[in-house]
């Protein structure tokens, strides 16, 4: 496998969770004892107070979108 075989495997790993998360979230699945909460809050929460964490978010967005609009 090339380095970009295994990048976008682990890109389409991120997505796929993310599509379940948004349709667990919707459904209102449990998992566990818990219902599933929105990925934008579950983000928002991950991120909150950690500056560092949040640039390195907006990098990755921003390496993302530099490749998928290069190709």
């Amino acid at each position: 496998m090339t380095w970009a075989a295994v990048t976008y495997a682990i890109w389409a790993f991120v997505t796929l969770a993310a599509l379940f998360l948004w349709l667990a979230s919707w459904r209102g699945w449990r998992v566990g004892r818990s219902c599933v909460g929105r990925p934008s809050a579950l983000l928002r929460d991950a991120l909150g107070g950690r500056t560092w964490l949040r640039v390195v978010v907006v990098l990755g967005w921003v390496w993302v979108g530099v490749h998928v609009f290069a190709r």
